[in-house]
């Protein structure tokens, strides 16, 4: 999850989508090399079952989907994790 002041500075307008999406993917990236463990167990049960994570972020102002912390977070888990089956939202 970003944090909760990526979260109010994104909300607010105070920071744009792109500089957001590069702050959270290097968030990801820094946890993945610190704390993988988390990450592995996640990876260890979407190899077994089907793993849904969702959100709350798209909505009327802002209803695209790809610009969401979750759309990241997903192409971090694929990025990391080349056997799993990683299916995006769509519309």
């Amino acid at each position: 999850r970003p944090t909760p002041e990526m979260v109010q500075a994104a909300l607010s307008g105070a920071m744009a989508w792109d500089d957001f999406a590069a702050r959270y993917r290097a968030l990801i990236a820094e946890r993945l090399r610190d704390d993988r463990a988390a990450f592995d167990a996640l990876a260890a049960l979407a190899r077994e079952t089907d793993v849904w994570l969702g959100c709350s972020c798209p909505t009327k102002t802002q209803p695209d989907v790809r610009r969401c912390h979750t759309w990241l977070a997903l192409e971090a888990m694929r990025d990391a994790y080349s056997d799993l089956e990683v299916r995006f939202p769509t519309d």
